[in-house]
């Protein structure tokens, strides 16, 4: 099975989405593909620490990234291939 494409419609996440985020050049905090979790319009990466507050809201997930893949929704894995 091929890559899915990059997804760039924010209205399509819900709360508790896990993705992964490519960055664009423009990005300041990560220059290569990244893993963060989706909550009421906020992003958090993995490894961060949240009570730092999120990472990314939305509008800066839109300019500093090219899109995103959703890894996990509703607790169940997305897999290539799978929307």
């Amino acid at each position: 099975m091929g890559m899915r494409e990059l997804i760039t419609d924010i209205e399509s996440l819900k709360d508790g989405d896990r993705i992964e985020l490519h960055p664009n050049d423009q990005n300041p905090l990560h220059k290569s593909p990244f893993v963060a979790m989706f909550n009421k319009g906020y992003f958090c990466a993995e490894n961060s620490d949240p009570f730092d507050g999120p990472d990314y809201y939305w509008r800066d997930v839109l300019a500093y990234n090219h899109g995103w893949r959703v890894l996990e929704s509703d607790g169940k894995r997305i897999e290539d291939g799978d929307q």
